[in-house]
């Protein structure tokens, strides 16, 4: 046996002073009397009843050592451990989407947390119990602790989040484990996540029966390049019924309930082939694509897609020759997806020829004079055989540039901040990317004509891939996001959640709820869409996954066993002293 508390026996210390308190008598105060015959009898009672009343006195006194000793031992929060060792409990409760599934008429985090409840009520007095719960990250909601109390309150506050699982947050729980030694960490699931092996070290105890389940697992919405007035429709679902199932679904634009196409479908058991349908209509905003059934999950029958109209790069023309080749280029990407527009003013771009900076991003073909996108007088370079050195990257990927001909190269260098893509076997930059006074530019050290770029079928990829990659675009604008993503918001932005304002922490914010978010700022006010769109979570059964949770041992505390003892002996006490007093 094993103490939790053991300065608290010091107080049998105390026992001594109750013991000779209990023997202290009150002398007797002396009273006259006119006639002693009357006091022989009670005299003579007392006499014969001597024996039984020190006994009863020796008995009240053994009862109150019995609770006074039940009190303190209780206070020393006595541990009996039969395997020398106590282990405490690290909980972790699964609140990702999947767990809002209803099973008779309760969630599955709703049985999650009363499975939770009965192990911390079971936990003896010398364990502690840590609670956590996990979807798109982990939270610890009561740390370390024997305080019944504070357990319980932890796994009440415990809310449904609507992200899935990341199984990755897992992988660190099980890497981590030796943090907290001689612990058993108990993993409160379904199963149902991508991942779902890495809770092969922690002791899963599984939650949730086979239930029937229609979701959508993919959407997307964009118009079709090269053809206007024309959407592209994306779609896949997945389904957890043993039959074929007959339904509906609607296609909302602007308001949920504002139907736009009502598309019937046949959904097999399991992932179902994605589908893609075409519809003439050119309006932008918010797109719903919901699930008409009634089923165990409901935020997978809906999802979100967000339409916007096309923003091509301004692109400026700044060319001593051959404009028309490059005018015909930025042309071609906005007649097939208004990507590129060639302007006069405010542009984003200037493909030049001319190594000035004018303080707008630049590409320049053909570097001649001195300029501060490079070092050193331009001067013709004998050789120009190139050599990629980063292939991957995202401005050249597409283009196999050893295979290009850099004729017209010119001898230079490039500044030291500079990322060099390609350079000639001398080690003379042939495309380079450098930032100078807070303007970026790509050069590319070629006369275009002499090295025929303008017949190349990678000229019209070049100048695409450089030019989004100059301003940070990426090359499709999503449609929508996932639950759980993590969004870039610049400092002047705020973002607005279906709920409300939502909080970012070093500029970045979670899309923790489906929906749409608005991102405002001084100049504008930009809308994005969040779905939960997961096939793992729309699972609702992992027939893969056992419960692998070993027997929690469980006891009543001693501590408690002890101050019920106690309340015992002096209630029996109480009773002893009234009868005396009664004679």
């Amino acid at each position: 046996m094993t103490f939790a508390n053991p300065a608290a026996l010091w107080a049998f210390l105390s026992i001594f002073p109750l013991i000779a308190l209990y023997f202290f008598k009150v002398r007797p105060q002396k009273k006259s009397t006119s006639a002693l015959f009357l006091w022989n009898q009670i005299f003579e009672e007392k006499k014969q009843n001597g024996l039984f009343k020190n006994l009863r006195d020796l008995i009240s006194l053994l009862i109150l050592l019995l609770a006074f000793a039940a009190i303190i031992l209780a206070m020393a929060k006595p541990t009996i451990n039969w395997d020398d060792q106590t282990q405490n409990l690290v909980i972790i409760i699964d609140n990702s989407a999947s767990m809002a599934n209803l099973e008779e008429g309760k969630s599955r985090l709703d049985l999650a947390k009363a499975r939770a409840e009965n192990i911390v009520k079971s936990l003896s007095s010398s364990q502690t119990a840590l609670i956590t719960s996990i979807s798109d990250s982990l939270q610890i909601n009561v740390d370390s602790t024997s305080n019944r109390r504070s357990l319980l309150k932890g796994i009440d506050g415990i809310a449904q989040s609507q992200a899935p699982l990341k199984s990755q947050e897992l992988s660190a729980i099980t890497k981590n484990k030796g943090i907290i030694p001689n612990s058993r960490f108990i993993f409160i699931s379904d199963s149902c996540f991508q991942g779902y092996q890495e809770t092969a070290e922690l002791e899963l105890l599984k939650i949730g029966s086979k239930t029937s389940n229609i979701g959508i697992t993919a959407f997307d919405i964009r118009p079709i390049p090269g053809k206007q007035n024309q959407l592209g429709i994306f779609f896949q679902v997945f389904s957890s019924y043993e039959q074929r199932q007959e339904l509906e679904l609607h296609l909302a634009q602007g308001e949920a309930d504002q139907i736009v196409k009502i598309i019937p479908i046949t959904i097999e058991p399991g992932l179902n082939a994605a589908k893609v349908l075409y519809l003439k209509d050119s309006r932008y905003g918010a797109w719903f694509l919901k699930l008409l059934v009634s089923d165990s999950l409901a935020s997978d029958n809906i999802a979100y897609a967000q339409v916007d109209p096309p923003s091509p790069v301004r692109i400026q023309l700044d060319l001593d020759k051959n404009e028309a080749f490059f005018q015909r280029c930025v042309d071609s990407f906005h007649s097939a997806g208004q990507v590129m527009k060639a302007v006069n003013q405010s542009p984003e771009i200037i493909i030049s020829s001319n190594g000035k900076n004018t303080g707008v991003n630049k590409i320049i073909f053909a570097p001649k004079g001195k300029s501060p996108f490079w070092e050193g007088d331009a001067s013709p370079l004998e050789s120009a055989t190139p050599r990629v050195l980063l292939a991957d990257h995202p401005a050249i990927k597409f283009c196999p540039l050893d295979t290009l001909d850099f004729e017209g190269a010119q001898k230079i260098s490039a500044p030291e901040n500079s990322i060099i893509l390609v350079e000639s076997t001398d080690h003379t930059p042939l495309l380079y990317k450098t930032t100078v006074d807070n303007t970026t530019a790509f050069v590319i050290n070629m006369d275009p004509a002499k090295a025929q770029l303008y017949f190349n079928i990678y000229f019209p990829v070049m100048i695409y891939s450089l030019s989004y990659d100059l301003i940070g675009r990426d090359t499709l604008k999503k449609s929508n996001y996932l639950t759980g993503e993590i969004l870039n918001i610049s400092s002047p932005q705020k973002l607005i959640g279906p709920k409300g304002p939502k909080d970012t922490i070093n500029n970045l914010a979670k899309l923790n709820e489906a929906g749409f978010y608005s991102i405002t700022s001084d100049k504008k006010e930009e809308q994005i869409a969040v779905s939960l769109n997961n096939k793992f979570e729309s699972r609702i059964f992992n027939t893969l996954s056992q419960s692998t949770v070993k027997a929690i041992d469980s006891s009543f505390p001693i501590s408690d066993a002890l101050m019920i003892l106690a309340l015992v002996l002096i209630c029996s006490e109480a009773m002893l002293y009234h009868r005396r007093k009664l004679g």
